[in-house]
């Protein structure tokens, strides 16, 4: 990895020598990814780091709002490290550390991957305000003069304080040999983001949700980013650009759920390595619930391939991306959701479930959706009566005939299983809608704003008239195409390795 003269970066030697930590049986040795571990008769055996870490795992915590996509990027991307590489310890990073025990329930699939709570997001707000109290009491604002604040003085602040409050972190820090960025759109700057802009939104937003791969690029450890979507990293001028710079830079992998990611990045003359186009990891996610869906279907009349499921999304989640929506857009997404249903219905025959992919807008899709529904329709319609879990939504989407979802995330869950998916969804959704054009199914992505509830009929009718046809289409193109991928993926990470000890 190229050295700046601005940055100082530590590699295992110099770090252990930095830090100075001995811990409870276990010392740190001299060598380079290397730990010395002291076994019970107190002899001195070298160990080879072989640890590969994912952070951070998302939205696991267990109050309401639960997201099943999200729940399932996690095991997805562990599905894919566990078969690769068996011989390595695959560990999840959990940011939020009260939500262990949903990630424990979480993860019961995967006896062999461990859960360690994020210390360096615990003791972020005590050294960020030590950044602060030095500036006169005001967050500095970055740029690439002076981006060294962060990438030295604050990421060794950060290094020291987790040396003395959690040593048994550093422990596993210093047995990784591979850092991977999870999937999803969290890394990003500027207006229009999760993030925002300003120094508030840069440090409490991007720095703050980077943190694992800036600590990574201090210690030496290796790192890639999996399979995300990059919305934006701000103004030429601004923070996020060199922060992100930087990052992507020194990276042995930077993988874009979608090509529109990869055209940014590389928009902005970022020189990434491996920079491409990868499927969110949730394709992978094959863990699914089918004694409940057998049930669920027998009690509600259901036959295989015989049932539409609808996944709405209204705009009252009181997240960010829902509030820009509004009341007006979003009855009018209500609307066209409803004339969906009834069409289907009068058509075809068959039966509807109308469900949500957010637990918080649960209630609103009954609210909005199947309570508005004339009767006649609304007999044919099913809204079960609790939110879902992934391996529920998984198994029940393997049995549908046709899916709508204006929740991408379904249409990732759904489409592993052989399933044909349309994706009407808005642009707030990001530039992580246009993964429907690298998976070749471009005809399927619709903004719901701009076309009529007709146009969305013709391309579901379609389907269903031609049924064999697209149900081949997906399971003989789409699926060994996105596999194939995955595949090259795997061979690239397996490159970052560093190779375990004889």
């Amino acid at each position: 990895m190229k050295q700046n003269s601005k940055y100082t970066q530590l590699n295992r030697r110099n770090f252990i020598g930095h830090v100075g930590v001995v811990s409870a049986g276990l010392t740190l040795g001299v060598k380079p990814w290397y730990i010395k571990k002291v076994n019970s008769k107190s002899m001195m055996k070298e160990k080879k780091c072989s640890r590969i870490m994912i952070g951070y795992v998302w939205r696991l915590e267990s109050t309401p709002g639960g997201n099943i996509g999200d729940y399932a990027i996690t095991p997805g991307l562990v599905t894919l490290l566990e078969h690769n590489f068996p011989k390595y310890q695959v560990t999840a990073l959990n940011m939020k550390r009260s939500s262990k025990f949903r990630i424990y329930n979480e993860l019961h699939g995967f006896p062999k991957c461990d859960v360690v709570d994020d210390a360096l997001s615990s003791v972020f707000s005590s050294e960020l305000l030590k950044i602060k109290n030095e500036f006169g009491g005001t967050l500095p604002i970055i740029n690439s003069s002076n981006i060294d604040i962060v990438f030295d003085k604050f990421a060794s602040g950060i290094i020291n304080r987790v040396k003395q409050e959690y040593p048994q972190f550093i422990d596993v820090l210093l047995e990784t040999c591979l850092f991977i960025y999870n999937s999803g759109m969290i890394l990003v700057y500027g207006e229009e983001t999760l993030a925002g802009s300003g120094p508030i939104g840069f440090w409490n937003y991007t720095v703050l949700r980077s943190l694992p791969l800036l600590i990574a690029w201090k210690l030496g450890i290796p790192y890639g980013i999996y399979a995300h979507s990059f919305d934006s990293f701000g103004d030429v001028n601004d923070s996020g650009q060199p922060y992100f710079r930087k990052l992507l830079e020194n990276a042995k992998f930077v993988f874009c759920r979608d090509s529109n990611s990869v055209d940014y990045v590389k928009s902005l003359q970022i020189n990434a390595p491996n920079l491409m186009f990868v499927p969110d990891s949730t394709i992978s996610a094959n863990q699914c619930d089918n004694n409940w869906a057998s049930e669920f279907m027998k009690r509600n009349g259901l036959n295989q391939k015989r049932f539409l499921i609808i996944v709405a999304r209204t705009w009252n989640q009181g997240d960010r991306g829902s509030s820009t929506i509004g009341r007006k857009r979003g009855f009018s997404h209500m609307e066209k959701m409803r004339h969906i249903i009834s069409q289907w219905v009068l058509k075809t025959g068959m039966k509807v479930i109308i469900t949500s992919e957010v637990e918080s807008d649960f209630n609103n899709v009954a609210e909005f959706i199947y309570y508005k529904l004339p009767e006649n329709i609304r007999s044919s319609c099913i809204m079960p009566d609790a939110f879902w879990t992934t391996e529920q939504a998984v198994a029940l989407y393997r049995q549908a005939r046709i899916i709508v979802t204006m929740e991408v995330h379904s249409f990732l869950m759904a489409i592993p299983q052989g399933t044909p998916t349309i994706v009407p969804t808005f642009s707030e959704s990001g530039r992580k809608i246009w993964m429907l054009n690298d998976f070749k199914l471009n005809d399927w992505l619709f903004d719901i704003d701009n076309v009529s509830a007709e146009q969305i009929e013709d391309t579901i009718f379609k389907i269903n008239d031609q049924y064999q046809h697209y149900s081949d289409l997906v399971n003989t193109k789409v699926i060994p195409y996105l596999k194939n991928i995955e595949d090259r993926a795997m061979k690239i990470v397996g490159k970052a390795l560093v190779p375990e000890a004889k």
